[in-house]
């Protein structure tokens, strides 16, 4: 019983994390739990004259020259949390590959990191915008809080103001909390970089004589992949060890296949046959390992 809740939980937050970084909950801690934090002792200890939200508040009620740099302020705090949280999820995937969305007769390619992105930015910042406007609604004897330019002005104050405190200007949160509990990111940025110097070679030795050095960088990027991957399992929750350690098992038999078939000065030269599917049945093993793993690398694909 106790196992078959845990399959459907985790089965459950894959399909989440489809669409939003919450691998090992870091990011609700990092982003949404410190905000929440500090808004709830606003709402315990009740908000202060000169607390930015309400001052935010006071300045956008009204249509005055100050909406301009506050536009800007606003549309400059939404980019930079959105590639705050792009740099995040580019280290905590190792891969991101690309689905198309259909619109009509044409579709539009999106990967992973720009769909988990737009989809975790939007969810924080919606979600820091309604404590905020609910610390704002709290507040007795706010003048005529039913008033379009009252609601308006409040609403883009909590906004404007969970932007700024995501990206860590605005209320301060206990952020150290993160590192305090045990709880880290994953970093594949090394990772990353291995899988593409790997599929570059790749491309290289398809369309031209592959040589020494291609083997010698081909062996070389597949380690660095093996050795990233094994730092970062730790990390990883239980429902991708599996996936990621089968990953690790294919690129060590890739490595082994390089050493056996290619190893030779006499056989780097079937190097780049082999990555071209020809002599289909002398390099079979290695050519099903590499098309197993274009399942997170497309370009891999003999």
């Amino acid at each position: 019983m106790g196992e078959n809740i845990k399959t459907r939980y985790e089965s459950v937050i894959a399909k989440l994390d489809y669409f939003i970084f919450v691998k090992k909950s870091y990011s609700l801690w990092k982003h949404l739990i410190p905000f929440s934090i500090a808004a709830l002792l606003l709402l315990m200890l009740s908000i202060p004259e000169d607390n930015l939200l309400l001052q935010l508040a006071r300045l956008l009620q009204r249509p005055s020259l100050l909406w301009l740099p506050a536009s800007l302020l606003t549309l400059i705090s939404i980019v930079v949390y959105y590639y705050t949280i792009k740099v995040q999820i580019r280290q905590a995937y190792l891969w991101s590959k690309s689905k198309p969305l259909r619109l009509g007769s044409k579709s539009l390619p999106i990967d992973d990191d720009f769909r988990r992105t737009v989809c975790t930015s939007f969810a924080y910042i919606i979600l820091c915008t309604l404590l905020a406007y609910v610390v704002l609604w709290s507040i007795p004897d706010r003048g005529t809080a039913s008033s379009n330019e009252t609601i308006f002005g409040d609403f883009w104050a909590s906004f404007l103001l969970a932007i700024l405190s995501l990206t860590g200007i605005g209320w301060e949160g206990p952020n150290s909390w993160v590192e305090s509990i045990g709880i880290k990111s994953q970093d594949y940025s090394e990772g990353r970089l291995a899988a593409k110097e790997l599929t570059n070679i790749l491309k290289r030795v398809r369309n031209k004589e592959s040589n020494e050095k291609d083997v010698e960088d081909f062996l070389k990027e597949i380690e660095n992949l093996q050795s990233n991957i094994k730092t970062n399992l730790e990390f990883e929750p239980e429902w991708t060890i599996k996936k990621l350690e089968d990953i690790r098992n294919n690129l060590l038999k890739l490595s082994e296949q390089v050493k056996v078939k290619f190893s030779t000065n006499n056989e780097v030269g079937y190097f780049a046959i082999a990555c071209r599917r020809q002599s289909e049945d002398q390099f079979e093993e290695f050519i099903e390992i590499l098309n197993t793993l274009s399942e997170y690398w497309e370009d891999w694909y003999c």
